[in-house]
């Protein structure tokens, strides 16, 4: 029998901090709710950045049987049946959509930044000229 352990926890506090502006406080929203499955509260931050579009990728593609029947035949048939009734397929596409967002934008209207967001020029490069 292993010998019992005693450990010392100390309570840690924890916290986030972030200077925010008027502006940026106009488009924000600030929510606590239960969340009753956890046996605690849900707290929620929701903000708006100026941004656009930068692209979008397919990352991964899946594919799975389109119902329990073609799920059936896929992991019992013979092949030579599934080559007789092959199984149907469900596909699927894992997309990734890349925003450029620059939150200094609801601060202060600068232009290198505008620069940035349309993609005309990498931010450092607009900081040197």
């Amino acid at each position: 029998m292993e010998p019992k352990r005693e450990y010392i926890l100390k309570k840690i506090r924890m916290g986030v901090s972030k200077h925010v502006s008027k502006e940026f406080l106009k488009n924000m929203s600030f929510e606590i709710r239960k969340n009753k499955p956890f046996d605690g509260f849900l707290t929620e931050l929701r903000f708006f950045l100026w941004g656009r579009k930068e692209k979008t990728e397919v990352v991964e593609h899946f594919s799975y049987p389109s119902d329990w029947w073609q799920a059936f035949k896929e992991r019992w048939f013979p092949e030579f049946l599934r080559e007789k009734f092959p199984v149907e397929y469900k596909y699927i596409d894992k997309t990734v959509h890349v925003y450029k967002v620059c939150p200094h934008l609801n601060i202060h209207p600068q232009q290198d930044h505008y620069r940035w967001l349309s993609g005309e020029t990498d931010i450092y490069d607009a900081r040197k000229k």
